[in-house]
């Protein structure tokens, strides 16, 4: 059977007021043979089905196919479900991969690896993660206010009667703090740590000014 000047069809609507309908009983099925197609040559084209369980299913011996300009231009794929059930967009070949994506992605919400719940985290990470180098976007000043002269630096006995006190060094959380929010914030414990080991560095240029005046007065004395 041949049809030409198909406007729309209707498959499963008893009821329509278009050109043509084609209604199939329940169950039954509409058949293209090789290369069948369906096409639509005009710019609000579109297929609507209607299922009781909402959803529509495709179904494909091999690769689920969708592409664009297939009607005007050059065909190109832009996305397959291939046999395996891994999906490909902008490639077709998924590497071993569930997903694969050859360009950008954007995320607006939260991402799970590993894990389906993320909790406040907007990527959620549950076991280790590789890479060659990490950049930290800071929110704090980064520490050379250290070395300004109008710092006020702990002396090391008001350093030794603090740790004495508290159990861990001033400005850094201790382990029960830690241990209750859950981790550190990386970017914020390394530019404290830099800030501790600015602070060791000016003491021991003093020590070592110290040592020094020490070792001459020594020195004449003899």
């Amino acid at each position: 059977m041949k049809i030409r000047r198909i406007y729309l069809v209707a498959i499963g609507i008893i009821a329509i007021p278009f050109l043509f309908a084609l209604t199939l009983p329940a169950n039954d099925e509409l058949f293209f043979a090789d290369n069948g197609q369906i096409r639509s040559f005009d710019n609000m084209h579109r297929i609507l089905f209607r299922r009781d369980e909402d959803k529509m299913e495709m179904r494909e011996y091999g690769s689920i196919i969708f592409s664009s300009g297939a009607v005007y231009g050059t065909e190109m794929e832009r996305m397959r479900v291939d046999q395996d059930g891994n999906v490909c967009i902008n490639t077709i070949d998924p590497k071993g991969y569930r997903l694969a994506v050859n360009g950008d992605a954007l995320f607006t919400g939260k991402v799970g690896i590993g894990t389906d719940n993320p909790g406040s985290m907007q990527l959620a990470v549950e076991g280790r993660i590789g890479a060659r180098e990490v950049q930290v976007t800071l929110q704090n000043p980064f520490p050379d206010y250290v070395f300004d002269s109008k710092y006020k630096l702990k002396s090391l006995n008001n350093l030794e009667n603090y740790i004495n006190q508290n159990k861990h060094l001033p400005g850094i959380p201790s382990a029960a703090d830690v241990e209750k929010n859950g981790g550190i914030e990386l970017g914020k414990m390394n530019t404290k740590l830099l800030e501790k080991i600015e602070e060791l560095t000016l003491h021991v240029i003093e020590l070592n000014k110290k040592i020094e005046k020490l070792e001459k007065e020594a020195s004449i004395a003899k």
